[in-house]
């Protein structure tokens, strides 16, 4: 709703100035939006996308100084609640203030503290704060069971984003109904991007074509006759925090404070009031440990050649002693058969000389006749 240098009043990442380096872009629920370290703003801030800390604290982190001016505000954008969106996400993924994110008051300081260790949850012994804690995943692609989205080919935009559905409803919608649906955000809008020339629905009129298309294309989807393809993303990384919030600026720092974000000519109303239009978000990580969970393929490639040469390794050994017997026993085999078919080897039966009779010969002399072994002695 206001100028980026209107909002940011003051930037420090890691005690380094920040204020110019935010990529604007217009969300249909919040407004304006400003987004940090986002890989799109190669252009404005070379360092997007690549900055990395290797301390944990609120002085190695993010710390805002946000001014809201919401009494300036027309009065159909007023809203019940007091304070800003804040989006935590990856710097290669595209923030979703509608689905995720939490809400930073008015008149306060928050801390936002991460850790990446999953699944440990902690609790304040007074009960003042509320821990979640941080999980990356690493999926596989097809042909893997998860088959993810890894590639802007397969979503049209980067996947990972919690609106997929929508998006992908969106995209449906205007395959259908040759038009966009108004209170569906179609894309990131860049701060001097055009739009694509596709017309917006008329939804004002109940009756109208593109309402009627619009309400066909959401039967289809919720009764499962259209569906999306919405499988996990191939990297995961969910930013779950520790919140806590204080009171800020207080009565004694007011004017410090008001000096500091050049809206010292403002502190003419009263305090409260005045309190009530500024934000100060401090984001760190508490903790730099990381714990990553990974899927991987139960056989790769390697894997599968090592089992495969083992297992040869195996059957050739023992088919070589096969081999061998069998190299021994064909010629034998085929010599037989020649010999069985052609006679070749066989001794001919005819003309063979009579064998002649042998007699048996007379035992010699001075050994006893077979007689004499049939006496017995008394």
């Amino acid at each position: 709703m206001q100028d980026k240098d209107k909002f940011i009043r003051s930037c420090t990442y890691e005690g380094v100035d920040c204020q110019s380096l935010f990529f604007p872009y217009a969300n249909t629920t919040y407004g304006s939006c400003y987004v940090f370290n986002l890989k799109l703003n190669k252009d404005n801030d070379t360092d997007a996308g690549t900055r990395k800390t290797v301390f944990p604290g609120p002085d190695n982190g993010l710390e805002l100084e946000l001014y809201l001016n919401a009494s300036q505000w027309p009065s159909n954008v007023l809203s019940s609640q007091g304070g800003v969106r804040v989006v935590i996400h990856r710097s290669d993924s595209l923030p979703s203030p509608g689905e995720s994110g939490f809400d930073a008051r008015t008149g306060t300081a928050t801390n936002v503290a991460l850790r990446q260790i999953p699944h440990i949850t902690r609790k304040h012994p007074q009960g003042l704060f509320h821990a979640l804690e941080q999980m990356e995943v690493s999926r596989l692609p097809y042909p893997y069971e998860n088959d993810c989205y890894d590639s802007w080919a397969k979503t049209g935009y980067f996947p990972g984003d919690p609106k997929l559905i929508a998006y992908d409803s969106l995209a449906t919608m205007v395959n259908m109904c040759n038009c966009t649906c108004p209170w569906l955000q179609d894309y990131f809008t860049f701060s001097n991007g055009t739009l694509n020339g596709t017309r917006a629905c008329n939804i004002e009129n109940y009756d109208s074509t593109d309402n009627q298309c619009i309400n066909d294309v959401y039967y289809e989807l919720t009764s499962g006759n259209i569906t999306c393809p919405c499988n996990a993303e191939c990297q995961q990384t969910e930013y779950q925090t520790t919140i806590s919030s204080s009171e800020w600026p207080t009565a004694s720092y007011l004017s410090s404070a008001m000096d500091s974000m050049d809206l010292g000519t403002r502190l003419q109303t009263n305090d409260d009031t005045m309190k009530m239009e500024v934000v100060k978000v401090i984001i760190y990580f508490s903790s730099i440990a990381q714990e990553t969970i990974t899927e991987s393929p139960s056989v790769t490639g390697t894997s599968l050649l090592s089992n495969v040469g083992g297992a040869l390794s195996l059957y050739l050994g023992i088919s070589v002693v096969m081999m061998l017997e069998v190299i021994e026993i064909l010629p034998l085999l085929v010599l037989a058969f020649i010999g069985r078919c052609f006679g070749i080897g066989q001794k001919s039966m005819e003309n063979q000389p009579p064998k002649r009779r042998v007699s048996r010969r007379s035992a010699r002399s001075g050994y006893p006749s077979h007689l004499a072994w049939d006496m017995k002695h008394f």
